[in-house]
């Protein structure tokens, strides 16, 4: 075999699976106290080497073992030899090679992905998880209710450790030496957490021991490694959890920007934002510059898309799919690519609503440009008005509508009645404008005592704070300033 030819191939699929190796999945992203993290979030830098360099190893190996297969059919198959690709002599036996040697290393790929789903192939996306409902443009998500109905105490601990802490050291996906609930020994400051978690000083000390700190034991082990056989007890697991998350709940207060704006939020936004500061720590977490302006703005679908693009996203898999599905309720069809594109949905004119595709969920009284009739939705977001109706009056709470879908004629009519202007009412389609959400029957006007152009201290507080509180459960959002009687699938 021509020794030149053996050291272009080798470099060349070293090449290719480096470049790919840079998207490999990895499970866990440990939050340290001083706002570091345990690994960077993009596999690019220094938290990932460890990692991508045991995948290069392995492509080495399929490389080697696709060499090996190659020569042993070559004669019989292709009747020709590696040199005769180097050379480029009789040009029609170098596709058939090529061919042939792309196939056998395919099949190299899949016989390691096999023997270890961890280092799937770049050829075949073999990352572990939940089977998404749906498919979004930046990742999956999942609705699992008994996960969003879990205290985020224990959703925290569902996502660090499958809802079971591991008693001894093992060495996680990112190369990180981690116990209990998901703690990372290797995090600056570790002796002094453990410290105030009442920890004591030999296990501590055992603990953050050259042998523990370099184990071999993966996360799915079942007993400790025979470097390290330190364990700890659920209760100072427990004890380093609280701390834990004592702390990164201070760091999301100051992240939202204090302890009142935070405990304003809806509970299923405040779970995932202190999940995410959890995994990921302080650092990391000022780098959602676009997920906290859309926290903000009350632009839940927008604080969902930012996650769900992020490589933070990329990094923890399933868990990403849960907490996109706890911060929305549901799993839409489409996410924008990021939340500007989630203030405004478009030229509606485009979009028309189709009257058959309209449900009534209400009648109005009617006036000067909405005739009486009934109050129609489009029919999926009519269902999910009905849902939310339900579930307001099972608290007291009653939801009247006044309006909701209408065509361009009344729009334009509105428009004309209020000065033509656009902070009160959308330009409609017909005088140039991108028209309103009511037009294409995805938003309604809801009686709480206050219109159109008043603030929201002016409507009835209770019916307006169970809907800031629980409205986007059921998809509906409101980021108008005096609007507050308007709600809809995008908020504006």
């Amino acid at each position: 075999m021509n020794k030149k030819l053996f050291i272009f191939y080798i470099v060349t699929l070293l090449s290719i699976n480096f470049t790919f190796a840079q998207n490999d999945v990895y499970q866990n992203v440990g939050g340290n106290l001083d706002g570091s993290t345990s690994t960077t979030i993009s596999n690019t830098s220094t938290g990932g080497l460890a990692d991508t360099a045991r995948y290069a190893a392995l492509m080495v190996s399929a490389a080697i073992i696709t060499l090996v297969i190659f020569k042993l059919i070559e004669g019989a198959v292709l009747k020709g030899t590696y040199d005769n690709i180097y050379d480029q002599q009789k040009g029609n036996k170098i596709l058939k090679n090529a061919t042939i040697s792309f196939f056998i290393f395919i099949f190299v790929n899949l016989l390691f992905t096999y023997i270890n789903p961890d280092y799937g192939s770049w050829i075949f996306n073999t990352s572990t998880g939940v089977t998404p409902n749906t498919t979004l443009s930046g990742g999956s998500c999942v609705v699992d209710q008994a996960y969003n109905n879990k205290s985020v105490e224990d959703q925290i601990k569902q996502d660090e450790e499958s809802g079971k802490y591991k008693p001894w050291v093992y060495m996680d996906s990112t190369g990180h030496p981690t116990i209990g609930w998901g703690f990372n020994l290797a995090q600056s400051g570790a002796s002094g957490f453990m410290q105030k978690a009442g920890i004591d000083n030999n296990t501590i000390n055992s603990l953050l021991s050259a042998s523990c700190k370099n184990v071999s034991t993966k996360d799915s082990a079942r007993s400790p490694d025979s470097k390290c056989s330190t364990t700890i007890t659920q209760a100072q697991a427990d004890a380093m959890f609280n701390t834990l998350l004592a702390a990164q709940k201070d760091n999301i207060y100051r992240w939202v920007g204090g302890q009142d704006k935070y405990n304003a939020l809806p509970i299923n936004i405040q779970k995932a934002l202190l999940n995410v500061m959890y995994n990921v720590g302080a650092g990391s977490m000022s780098e959602f510059v676009k997920m906290k302006a859309a926290v903000n703005a009350k632009d839940w679908k927008g604080v969902a898309s930012e996650l769900q693009n992020s490589d933070y996203c990329k990094t923890v898999g399933q868990r990403c799919s849960r907490l996109t599905g706890l911060i929305l309720g549901e799993c839409p069809t489409v996410m924008p690519s990021n939340s500007s594109s989630v203030a405004g949905q478009g030229n509606r004119c485009l979009k028309p609503v189709s009257q058959s595709n309209l449900v009534a969920v209400g009648d109005r009284a009617g006036g000067k440009c909405v005739p009486a009739g009934p109050i129609y939705l489009r029919a999926d977001v009519a269902q999910k008005f009905k849902q939310m109706q339900q579930a307001a009056a099972s608290a007291n709470v009653k939801i009247t509508p006044t309006t909701g879908y209408r065509n361009d004629n009344v729009q334009v009519c509105l428009w004309n009645q209020n000065g033509q202007d656009t902070s009160r009412v959308a330009k409609p389609c017909s005088v140039g404008g991108n028209g309103s959400n009511h037009v294409d029957g995805t938003a309604i006007d809801i009686s709480m005592g206050c219109t159109t152009g008043d603030l929201p201290s002016k409507c009835n507080q209770k019916i307006y704070g169970w809907l800031k509180a629980n409205a986007s459960t059921y998809g509906f959002y409101n980021k108008l300033e005096k609007d507050p009687v308007h709600w809809s699938l995008s908020g504006d």
